[in-house]
């Protein structure tokens, strides 16, 4: 692994230290009000707040895609990383970031490569899923996501954790997009939206996600 830093770099490391103290505040708070089964209480309080925690496993999913390649390049073990991604959410990306500097945005200007089509069933796959659970959740619930959002500290933690998640690397969609002459910002706009929707559908299209590009 390289061992000098560009200034890019350190700002990266600033960047993560920045999201993730306050997100730990909140963290904190979230367990400290809801106590140890609060996120559990979180997740099933409806199908709403089910569908915002699948929507985070979905988002967890691109980043993990991308550290196996990129913790690969480097000559580090990357399953440790994607086992405790799935256990502790944004926490595992920003800690990522913050030791190696590094995060999903290499620009991309590569073809798509082989097993595209995997990818695109993939990408159905969850697709199907999330769908299926968003068209449950608002035939049931009605669409009252805000008032689901701030049901409790820990339905609010959920909901930042996969906005962190997602904004760390909707970048590289932006590179993607700009590498093959496509306007990213349509899909940067979905994806604040409605959320991991967005790449999948970018998957699903064009066959490509965080782990189509070679490393820097």
């Amino acid at each position: 692994m390289n061992a000098t830093h560009t200034p890019e770099d350190n700002r990266l490391r600033i960047g993560a230290i920045v999201i993730l103290i306050p997100f730990a505040l909140l963290t904190a708070l979230a367990i400290a009000t809801d106590g140890s089964n609060g996120f559990a209480n979180a997740i099933t309080h409806n199908w709403l707040a089910f569908q915002i925690w699948l929507d985070l496993v979905i988002a967890m999913v691109f980043w993990a895609a991308w550290v196996i390649r990129d913790a690969k390049s480097q000559n580090l073990n990357p399953w440790g990383w994607v086992i405790t991604s799935f256990i502790f959410g944004a926490f595992v990306p920003l800690i990522y970031t913050l030791v190696y500097r590094r995060w999903p945005a290499t620009p991309a200007s590569d073809s798509v490569g082989d097993n595209a089509q995997g990818r695109r069933i993939l990408g159905a796959l969850m697709f199907l899923a999330l769908a299926a659970v968003t068209v449950m959740g608002l035939v049931v619930d009605g669409t009252d996501v805000p008032g689901v959002i701030t049901h409790s500290w820990s339905n609010t933690q959920i909901w930042v954790d996969l906005v962190i998640v997602i904004l760390l690397w909707m970048p590289w969609m932006v590179s993607d997009a700009r590498a093959n002459q496509r306007n990213p910002w349509g899909w940067v706009v979905a994806a604040l939206l409605v959320g991991s929707f967005s790449p999948l559908l970018y998957l699903m299209i064009y066959g490509r996600w965080p782990a189509s590009h070679p490393n820097s």
